[in-house]
C-alpha cells in the first residue's frame, strides 16, 4: 500500500503535463506510460481514468520499425522466387513434408546453390536487392538442399547390380 501512494502522485503529475504535451505534439511521446508498466502496478484503469495517454508496447517494444527494415513486399518476392518451378521442386513422396508451428507443407528441393539463387534473385529484381544473408535467413521451412539421404533410390549391392544389367542391355541394344 506504501508504494501505491507514491505511483499515484506520479501518475497524476504526468496527467497534468499532458496538457503541456498537447501544445507541443513532438512532446508527446515523452508524455505517455507503458502499459505494461501500469499493469505490473494494477494501475491501468485508474491511469485511464485520470486520462494519462497510453501507449502499448508488443513484447517490449514501442511498434516502432527499423529504418532498414524490409518490407514485407520484398519478402513476399523472395518467398515466391523461391517455391518457383525453375529454382526448386516438389519433392515426389506423399510422405515428404515438412511441419512447422503446425503448418505442414511438401518439401522442396533447391535446384541450384543459394549463392547462384541470391545472384539470380538479385538480376531479376534490381529494385529489391538483398544481401546473401537475409536471402538465406528468408528462405521457407520446406525449401531445402538435397542430401545423399534423401534420394529415394536404394544403394545395395542388388540394386546397383540390376541397375548395371539394365544399363548393359540398353547399350547392347542401341548398340
Amino acid at each position: 500500500m506504501s508504494l501505491i501512494k507514491p505511483l499515484t502522485k506520479v501518475i497524476t503529475s504526468f496527467a497534468k503535463q499532458e496538457t503541456v504535451c498537447q501544445a507541443h505534439q513532438h512532446m508527446r511521446k515523452n508524455c505517455s506510460v507503458s502499459q505494461n508498466i501500469l499493469k505490473k502496478y494494477r494501475l491501468v484503469n485508474f491511469a485511464r481514468s485520470v486520462g494519462l495517454p497510453l501507449f502499448t508496447a508488443l513484447n517490449g517494444q514501442t511498434g516502432h520499425s527499423h529504418a532498414n527494415a524490409l518490407d514485407s513486399n520484398t519478402k513476399d518476392l523472395v518467398l515466391e522466387f523461391y517455391e518457383r518451378e525453375d529454382n526448386s521442386r516438389l519433392t515426389s513422396g506423399k510422405k515428404q513434408t515438412a511441419t512447422i508451428n503446425k503448418v505442414k507443407k511438401q518439401k522442396r528441393w533447391l535446384l541450384d546453390t543459394i549463392v547462384n539463387l541470391h545472384e539470380k534473385f538479385c538480376a531479376e529484381y534490381a529494385r529489391n536487392c538483398i544481401s546473401y544473408a537475409t536471402f538465406g535467413r528468408l528462405c521457407p521451412f520446406s525449401v531445402r538442399l538435397p542430401t545423399s539421404k534423401d534420394r529415394d533410390t536404394c544403394m545395395c549391392k542388388k540394386a546397383c547390380k540390376c541397375s548395371a544389367d539394365v544399363r548393359q542391355t540398353v547399350s547392347a541394344w542401341c548398340g
